[in-house]
């Protein structure tokens, strides 16, 4: 898979449409195409010191920031009909294609065994980051495979995500203060 959109939201607390920034990356043709990155007032507008302490941002940040609905405007165009990368998709309630490294098909099993979620299985690697480049072809389409297949899969439902409030930032959160 040669194009494709990565996008990674910051939330302000615990609520899921407390989005306080947004970045996403577009690839096309195996190169890096297009970048945005964003802050947003959340909803509801108030930030939690355990998420401040992770990415810097505050309510003077994000005050005059401007709405979701605005930035996903300006996010839209450039990500149609590009498969999505999403980065704590499983968190936001949504579907998740992940590579089946090592420990993360268990754990996922062990902490929210009905996530709707796709292993595929990585490449060889000759370094920590430099795949056997023999092995990217038949990776990307193990790849392209489980991303028709989460896409043509129903919505997921919260049955789903049973269990998702303890491994989440804010259940993290929640444990440490206790």
């Amino acid at each position: 898979m040669k194009d494709f959109a990565a996008i990674d939201f910051e939330t302000a607390n615990g609520k899921r449409t407390s989005v306080c920034s947004v970045g996403v990356v577009v690839v096309r043709g195996g190169e890096v195409t297009d970048s945005f990155y964003s802050l947003i007032r959340p909803r509801p507008n108030f930030y939690s010191r355990f998420t401040t302490a992770i990415h810097g941002l505050t309510y003077d940040d994000t005050a005059e920031a401007p709405d979701f609905e605005t930035v996903w405007k300006q996010i839209a165009p450039r990500i149609e009909g590009l498969p999505l990368v999403v980065i704590e998709a499983l968190a936001c309630g949504c579907k998740a294609v992940v590579t089946d490294l090592p420990g993360i098909r268990p754990w996922i099993s062990a902490n929210i065994p009905a996530a709707p979620v796709w292993f595929v299985e990585p490449p060889r690697m000759e370094s920590v980051d430099e795949p056997v480049a023999d092995d990217l072809p038949a990776f990307e389409q193990r790849l392209a495979k489980a991303l028709d297949t989460a896409a043509a899969a129903p919505a997921p439902s919260a049955a789903n995500f049973t269990g998702i409030e303890r491994v989440t930032w804010a259940g993290l959160a929640e444990k440490l203060i206790a």
